[in-house]
């Protein structure tokens, strides 16, 4: 969130005799619109519990443990269960509490525990809190902690050396507003119905991309697929078993059959002029030498270059791996889920590409390159790369001659290009619901920072 209000001047002085710490964020503070009384440190509506917890205890109860609070205050437990071990003391959390990570409640890593809502176990580095409910709305601190002076309190009150910590009493000493019980729950609800209308145009979306793959599938004269858990066991015949791998068997054995469809299948390697690996040259941000596209630049099937580094290359390197338009770049390792999404290069300019990604180019007169790359970033391409990619060291990876055997559905050249039509129309309706969604989170964000604030 962010208000026009919330400035702070350049320069500005403090007493000796009221410096508490050599850091200047912790001075800062800004500006709340209510009356002064309203103004309450964290520690008026708030006190610590501690209640310890064995881990034999928490495996017993069924009791899960934190794994992690996000940066927009989402809580990930994992079951206690899924432990072999673990060390160090717990403690446990009950509904109506705050707790907050140590390292990132700045960034905030903080969590309200609504009625209702599991126990579970935290380590020492998430103190717990329980809020006085005659006082003060959980879910309205946890949303006045966000608002600019208070973010600004806890940037500042953050301490130590090699990482800092925001420790119990710098976070009890946070200010923020405490307006009467009904008007926190009327600044909760206007948060709430926000949240909806989010929700809404998010469902939305998903339902647009719905109709694109099944009306994708439905052209290839294929079932689309249809959501299911893995199979827990299974048997192959000796003939299909192509690898030592229950994982790929298992792809193999619960995707769809792209045989089965109206058009015949080939082979990636047997459409594609041209296949190459991207420099490994270090990158840098400073702007010297070329842009180089990075995975990262990869996301949701489209090219992103918001954010790009360069390389310095020779002359003769830099020819070499010139990008050409059409041509698809393969992201051949990451994390499982992310190896394998790639994109189509349409750019103006000069760019070159990194090691970390396959530049593949289909024979313009077989295979055109914006269907190539949908079929690959489809669950039809994304069941054959679970079943070939191979984990090392926390990573999966794709080499190109995998890729070369990745199996594509080829309808005639114009009946391609007349399914990836559809696609972009699909593309363009998603476009418009996200940029409808991206403007009610913001002005509902900004309405709601204005109610905190105390400026409305």
């Amino acid at each position: 969130m962010s208000v026009a209000e919330l400035s702070f001047p350049k320069a500005f002085r403090v007493k000796f005799s009221q410096t508490e710490r050599w850091n200047v964020s912790f001075f800062k503070v800004g500006n709340w619109h209510w009356e002064k009384g309203i103004i309450q440190p964290i520690s008026a509506f708030t006190s610590p519990v501690i209640e310890p917890l064995t881990f034999a205890e928490a495996q017993q109860q069924n009791i899960p443990i934190i794994s992690k609070i996000t940066f927009d205050g989402e809580l990930v437990l994992k079951e206690a269960s899924d432990y072999k071990d673990y060390k160090g003391r717990l403690f446990l959390v009950r509904p109506h509490s705050i707790i907050f990570s140590k390292i990132n409640a700045r960034r905030g890593c903080i969590f309200y525990v609504p009625e209702g809502h599991r126990i579970f176990a935290v380590s020492g580095e998430y103190p717990v809190l329980a809020v006085d409910r005659s006082r003060a709305i959980g879910e309205y601190v946890n949303l006045a902690l966000r608002v600019g002076p208070a973010r600004e309190n806890l940037l500042g009150g953050a301490s130590g050396m090699a990482k800092a910590r925001t420790y119990l009493e710098d976070f009890q000493k946070v200010k923020i507003p405490i307006p009467p019980v009904e008007t926190q729950r009327r600044i909760v609800a206007a948060w709430q119905q926000a949240q909806v209308k989010a929700i809404k145009a998010q469902e939305r979306v998903e339902q647009v991309e719905q109709e694109i793959e099944t009306r994708f599938y439905l052209d290839l004269g294929l079932k689309p697929p249809k959501k299911a858990s893995r199979l827990k066991t299974f048997a192959v015949w000796w003939k299909d078993f192509e690898r030592w791998s229950v994982s790929y068997s298992q792809a193999i054995q619960s995707g769809t059959d792209v045989t089965h469809g109206k058009y015949p299948v080939h082979e990636l390697g047997s459409l594609l002029e041209f296949v190459q690996y991207g420099t490994s040259e270090k990158a840098n941000s400073n702007g010297d030498g070329i842009p180089v596209i990075r995975m990262n630049n990869i996301t949701d099937g489209k090219l992103d270059l918001s954010d790009l580094k360069f390389v310095k290359l020779k002359s003769r390197d830099q020819e070499r791996l010139l990008l050409n338009d059409n041509d698809i770049l393969f992201n051949r390792t990451n994390s499982k889920e992310l190896v394998g999404k790639c994109a189509v290069f349409h750019e103006s300019g000069d760019y070159v590409f990194a090691s970390y990604l396959i530049r593949i180019r289909p024979d313009p007169t077989k295979a055109d390159s914006d269907f190539v790359a949908y079929v690959i970033n489809s669950s039809i391409g994304r069941q054959q790369i679970n079943a070939i990619s191979r984990q090392i060291i926390g990573q999966a990876n794709v080499n190109s001659e995998e890729l070369r055997s990745l199996q594509i559905p080829l309808p005639p050249l114009d009946v391609q290009k007349e399914i990836m039509r559809r696609v972009e129309e699909g593309r363009r309706k998603i476009r418009k619901e996200q940029e409808t969604a991206a403007q009610v989170k913001e002005e509902s964000e900004r309405e709601i920072e204005r109610m905190i604030l105390g400026i409305k």
